[in-house]
């Protein structure tokens, strides 16, 4: 689900998936794959839903169609608040 609805918690949706992304991003650019490593190793086992791969994806598609995140030369992923603040 994208959004969170009366069965699916914050966290077992998209947008709360977004959130943890941006979390993610809080700092520095990441490539999609090292982002994914960091959420399985730090909030995967502490929310309810189990997110694949293809979920985490779909967040990130999410995040840039809003401009919450953009893309670098490298590749890597960014939170474009961040770097607007900085």
């Amino acid at each position: 689900m994208i959004l969170p609805t009366r069965y699916t918690d914050l966290s077992g949706s998209l947008i709360g998936l977004g959130g943890y992304i941006l979390k993610i991003l809080d700092k520095n650019a990441l490539s999609p794959d090292k982002c994914w490593e960091i959420f399985k190793k730090q909030y995967q086992k502490n929310i309810s839903k189990k997110h694949t791969f293809k979920s985490f994806i779909s967040a990130i598609l999410i995040l840039k169609m809003i401009d919450a995140i953009e893309i670098n030369e490298k590749g890597e992923i960014y939170n474009v608040s961040f770097k607007a603040l900085h």
